[in-house]
């Protein structure tokens, strides 16, 4: 009879304990300042992508390009990542395609992130011809600074995989809405000096951890940012890397890949040319 009431009371204290795991786990989604599931606000996320490792982990946030390259920070490489596109969260996706060759900005500097964008080269494309997967939007020219603060960006929001504090990933895409994009001066005066040129910042009411590194700051439909930070510091301002005044080395990166698929078709044409003639030529001979 004791052993059963023993049973019976560990039983319980077991459960009891696992409902209150549950609870703060719950609590912990819902308590997350102006963060919001991107799906419960209906806000646009066709064009994030998840980096993941293998078994499916959460690396980094990142953006599609178009149906050969994915935008990120020159921070998240590292061997075997996939890109996973399509995705509302990240127990469920749509497309999927392995990492083939990542290209880091050449004046990245691992130190101060100067310049911390890359372009992650796609093995299979992932084309923007369904309901699940659009390209991303960037900026058609360079800003002045002051432009960017207050004139082009007034009001930004970011997406990210969030981490946890107890090492595992928020289930959902997640959106950190009304943003002030704060001037480079603001982040050089919180940072003490220690930031480069390209940084920009937003004030206070972000957040962002491990996992949201990589995503896009966006302005409207434009992304004029990357998450280039991962400390996980609520006393610190988050910093994201400028897009529009690397957008010579995007758009440079983007066009090899074209130029080498012309020239490979170029030489099969060639080839295929030099075929027929030597077939017509040994005929006229017999």
């Amino acid at each position: 009879m004791n052993n059963l009431y023993f049973f019976i009371c560990t039983v319980g204290i077991f459960h009891l304990g696992l409902a209150q795991q549950i609870r703060r786990r719950q609590t912990d989604i819902e308590n997350s300042g102006n963060t919001s599931s991107c799906k419960d606000l209906g806000i646009n996320t066709k064009f994030f992508v998840g980096l993941q490792k293998p078994l499916r982990r959460h690396h980094c946030g990142a953006t599609l390009l178009n149906s050969h390259w994915v935008l990120s920070t020159a921070q998240c490489r590292t061997k075997g990542l996939y890109a996973v596109a399509g995705i509302n969260d990240v127990q469920d996706y749509y497309v999927m395609s392995k990492i083939d060759r990542i290209f880091p900005h050449p004046h990245w500097n691992k130190t101060t992130n100067a310049d911390d964008i890359a372009l992650f080269e796609l093995v299979d494309t992932i084309k923007a011809n369904n309901p699940f997967v659009e390209y991303v939007k960037l900026p058609e020219k360079q800003y002045p600074t002051y432009q960017m603060d207050y004139e082009v960006c007034k009001s930004a929001y970011i997406l990210g995989i969030p981490y946890r504090k107890d090492g595992t990933f928020r289930d959902q895409i997640r959106c950190q809405l009304d943003l002030q994009v704060m001037s480079w001066q603001f982040c050089s005066s919180e940072y003490m000096g220690a930031v480069a040129v390209n940084i920009l910042c937003t004030g206070s009411g972000a957040e962002v951890c491990r996992g949201d590194l990589g995503g896009p700051l966006m302005c409207g439909n434009i992304q004029y940012g990357v998450i280039s930070s991962q400390e996980c510091d609520d006393e610190m301002t988050p910093i994201y890397t400028r897009i529009d005044p690397l957008l010579p080395f995007i758009r440079a990166g983007m066009r090899r890949r074209e130029k080498i698929a012309r020239s490979a078709s170029q030489k099969m044409y060639s080839s295929g040319a030099l075929v027929v003639v030597s077939l017509f030529y040994y005929s006229m001979m017999t």
